[in-house]
């Protein structure tokens, strides 16, 4: 960790914070219609691995290619664009699945903050198509949030590229905004932070407009076999986004820091968060991003 971000990130404004106090999430819940007023939890530490402001880190791809990456900063600033829509690709397991996870709940945040419309088109993983799109956010005055949800239960960053060509025929790369990486609980130790690290340079090369961001993943409940495997997947991985210059957002470390972890897991599985856990997660994410949000300053 960096001391001086992570300083930055606790001193977020007072005015940021009764904006988020005050931060309701609703979510329509495709096919039922169901709204779920949920209030998110807040974090008791953030922390993240690039400056809000700077210029973009050059790296290399797979290939050897020479890639400028883009800060987040750079990216949420074209919100300030009100006609232009806003496209976010998420790749990642079955963490970013549910009707009441991140993937939905931050997405929605962006819309509040910017007064946006808000979908959210999951992936098809059996059928190797996009599905309808989830309404989130039905109305705005301004162009629409989009999100493609890239998520596929079960499977790891090797499905990803086998299906890559497929997941992105429908946006446009140069419209593309952010990517989110959610690798870890499916993957083996043995040389994961290496593919992740490939695969996000491979993500900047192909969206050269993109802020490409790894979330470092919840932890596995306590009495899982999977615990130790996960913590370190997700600590290497984290190191090496430092390394590879890409920003990523302490999602296991703010789990960890709860009094009772297990409390915020869905025992059945083992893995994945509960509903609590899933604005815990957000709420993570929320203030990491809140720097780099137009009209949403930390000081």
């Amino acid at each position: 960790m960096v001391g001086s971000t992570r300083s930055h990130q606790r001193n977020l404004s007072r005015s940021s914070r009764r904006r988020w106090g005050a931060f309701v999430v609703a979510v329509l819940v495709l096919g039922s219609l169901t709204v779920t007023a949920v209030a998110l939890l807040k974090p008791t530490r953030f922390a993240d691995h690039t400056s809000p402001g700077g210029d973009p880190h050059p790296s290399w791809g797979s290939n050897g290619e020479t890639v400028a990456q883009v800060v987040p900063a750079q990216a949420m600033a074209r919100l300030n664009d009100v006609g232009r829509k806003f496209t976010i690709l998420v790749f990642g397991d079955s963490t970013g699945i549910s009707s009441s996870g991140w993937q939905v709940l931050f997405p929605k945040w962006i819309g509040d903050m910017t007064d946006r419309p808000v979908t959210v088109t999951p992936w098809n993983r059996d059928e190797v198509r996009w599905n309808a799109s989830w309404g989130i956010r039905l109305t705005g005055a301004h162009a629409s949030v989009n999100v493609w949800n890239g998520s596929a239960p079960a499977r790891d960053i090797a499905y990803a590229r086998a299906h890559l060509e497929a997941m992105t025929t429908a946006v446009d790369p140069a419209d593309v905004d952010l990517v989110f990486v959610n690798f870890g609980h499916t993957e083996v130790e043995d040389g994961f932070a290496t593919r992740c690290g490939l695969f996000m340079l491979d993500m900047a090369a192909k969206f050269p407009g993109a802020a490409v961001i790894y979330l470092k993943q919840n932890p596995n409940l306590s009495g899982s076999p999977l615990v130790v495997q996960q913590r370190h997947n997700v600590a290497n991985m984290e190191d090496n986004a430092v390394r590879l210059h890409f920003a990523s957002v302490p999602v296991y470390d703010a789990f960890m820091d709860q009094p009772d972890t297990d409390a915020l897991l869905d025992v059945p599985t083992q893995v994945h968060p509960n509903t609590d856990g899933y604005r815990l997660w957000t709420s993570v994410m929320v203030d990491t991003f809140t720097p780099w949000m137009p009209g949403l300053t930390s000081g």
